[in-house]
């Protein structure tokens, strides 16, 4: 037998016997509730090898880091999505309506996530000229800081960071030169 949770359903293999034929018997689990199916993220294509470049480079400088990502709208594009996180399979994927409400004030939002112990900081992001560009999000440790505020803090001093090296919204999208 297998239990397939996705489909609700436990498939039972029956063997012949006699003059009963081998069967595939199908079970739906009753008085439980449906199980909830994931939406398909859309991945939109992106090219920002300069972005992806500047976001590992952050990541290899700040190793207490669980995870940076850059979401900005495409210069050709409408709407706004990751593109780049140290993850590449997120790549592509549409910022969520969470991310949005989280910098609408434009201040730091960063609570204590307990699947570790991180501080989900999300913060508007700006390049070096200060125009904003779109949001920033990342996982500081706890171990690394004292309290929201301290992670807070120590995230503003990663977005300073990443903002010197992003002279324009476009320029996340240029090939660098030695590629």
């Amino acid at each position: 037998m297998s239990l397939f949770p996705k489909l609700n359903r436990l498939f039972v293999a029956v063997p012949q016997s006699g003059q009963q034929k081998a069967a595939i018997l199908v079970y739906k689990p009753v008085n439980v509730l449906e199980p909830k199916i994931s939406p398909v993220e859309i991945m939109q294509p992106v090219n920002a090898p300069r972005a992806e470049e500047i976001i590992l480079e952050t990541l290899s400088a700040h190793p207490l880091l669980r995870k940076v990502g850059l979401h900005v709208i495409p210069p050709s594009g409408e709407k706004m999505i990751l593109i780049a996180n140290g993850n590449a399979t997120r790549i592509g994927i549409s910022t969520s309506e969470g991310d949005f409400a989280a910098v609408k004030n434009g201040k730091i939002y960063g609570p204590k996530i307990e699947d570790g112990q991180f501080y989900n900081m999300k913060m508007p992001m700006f390049d070096a000229q200060g125009r904003s560009i779109g949001i920033l999000v990342m996982e500081i440790a706890g171990t690394d800081a004292a309290s929201e505020e301290d992670a807070a803090q120590k995230a503003a001093a990663i977005r300073k960071e990443v903002e010197s090296k992003i002279p324009s919204l476009e320029s996340l999208f240029v090939t660098t030169a030695g590629e």
